[in-house]
């Protein structure tokens, strides 16, 4: 008799220990349509920095607010490790509220991901799911990416009652951003003051590391590659599907060698070569150069001669962009006149006006000279001893 009894109680614990057990589908509660009950969790490393935890707090913070400011009020906010569609619904069940706002955040690599999502304990299915990811230190406000990833979450969640949706594990989607350059070694960054190295081009061609990003937010970055001047891009609409076709990076000049055709008068013309040191580079320079050509002038004696030109000179680069394509300068300086029958001249120049279009390591050169004699004899072109005649010249630069 006593074995027997003894055999009873503890059926009747086991019964009673599983009766304990929720079974979601048996629980008649009320679930409140007003109210929500937000739930969080951080996978991945444990941020120290104090800057990056206010950016995940924040995260809960957009995402309630959002909600609130669509009639939904807050029954609580709690931790949770279990994300699944029946924990959830255990939660609101539990809180007697129909909706989760889920908050799950992801740091890796300065690249803070975050997953939002609602859930719907009536219907049991997760209305709206939002996954958005930005690298902290892009230049883009990090709260300004989670309000707009909260609100998309809302949008969704209200078309979702004309399309239910599943509840499904999310998996993150990344799109990996193709790029193109005629230039080979260029390397590639993510962001610009606080930059993330994405590769090097390698046969003009480069496809970035799985990194997340939120849709149609612009990205940042910078290219760059030794000795040369380094420029920022922006990706407007976010990564795109299409390869981005990165602009060329200009030589910084240090040193650079032109040769120009000098197109003295209608009939005559010379050939000049010049060599230019930059003391800032691509902005400040000194140069020296020779011209010949053959002309008839009164230091050849009425004969046609050859004449040789040596030139000093120092110019300054007027645009603001040491990199651009096409720019302005201007210079000043003296030049020595020499003929055959070693007659001679000394110049000045006094305003030289000069434009440039730049390829990556050489230039097309444009100038326009207005030299004077020095003295009081007749020019060595035929015009009045202090007033020679302006002219054109036009060349190739070749920078190192």
């Amino acid at each position: 008799m006593k074995h027997t009894l003894l055999f009873l109680f503890f059926i009747a614990s086991v019964v009673s220990a599983q009766e304990s057990l929720p079974v979601l589908s048996d629980i008649p509660v009320f679930l409140d349509e007003k109210r929500a009950i937000l739930l969080f969790r951080h996978r991945g490393e444990t941020p120290e920095d104090s800057y990056i935890l206010n950016k995940i707090t924040y995260a809960e913070e957009a995402l309630s607010k959002a909600f609130l400011d669509h009639g939904l009020s807050l029954a609580g906010r709690s931790e949770a490790d279990d994300f699944r569609p029946e924990a959830v619904q255990l939660h609101c069940e539990t809180a007697q509220v129909r909706w989760a706002l889920l908050v799950d955040t992801d740091f890796r690599d300065q690249n803070l991901v975050w997953y939002f999502s609602v859930y719907d304990a009536v219907a049991l299915i997760v209305r709206a799911q939002e996954l958005f990811s930005l690298f902290l230190y892009l230049g883009v406000y990090t709260e300004d990416a989670l309000d707009l990833s909260a609100q998309r979450l809302i949008e969704k969640w209200q078309q979702s009652f004309q399309e239910p949706k599943r509840f499904v594990d999310y998996q993150a989607v990344q799109q990996r951003q193709r790029f193109t350059s005629p230039q080979d070694g260029v390397t590639v960054f993510w962001g610009r003051d606080n930059r993330q190295e994405i590769g090097t081009i390698e046969q003009n061609y480069l496809i970035a590391p799985l990194i997340l990003f939120p849709t149609g937010v612009p990205v940042q970055g910078m290219i760059a590659k030794d000795g040369y001047w380094s420029q920022d891009f922006v990706i407007p609409e976010g990564i795109t599907q299409e390869p981005l076709k990165l602009k060329v990076l200009q030589k910084i000049t240090r040193h650079s060698f032109g040769f120009m055709l000098a197109l003295r008068s209608l009939e005559r013309s010379s050939f000049d070569f010049e060599y230019r040191f930059h003391l800032l580079p691509d902005r400040l320079f000194l140069s020296g150069g020779w011209s010949i050509w053959s002309d008839i002038t009164e230091l050849s004696g009425g004969l046609e001669m050859v004449h040789h030109e040596w030139r000093l000179r120092a110019g300054l680069y007027l645009l603001p962009w040491n990199d651009f394509v096409f720019r302005l300068f201007v210079s000043t300086g003296l030049s020595f006149i020499l003929t055959d029958n070693f007659q001679s001249r000394f110049l000045a120049d006094p305003f030289i006006l000069g434009a440039e279009y730049h390829f990556s390591k050489w230039a097309l050169v444009a100038e326009y000279r207005f030299p004077s004699v020095l003295g009081y004899s007749r020019s060595s072109f035929g015009s009045t001893a202090l007033n020679m005649d302006s002219f054109l010249s036009l060349g190739v630069q070749l920078k190192w």
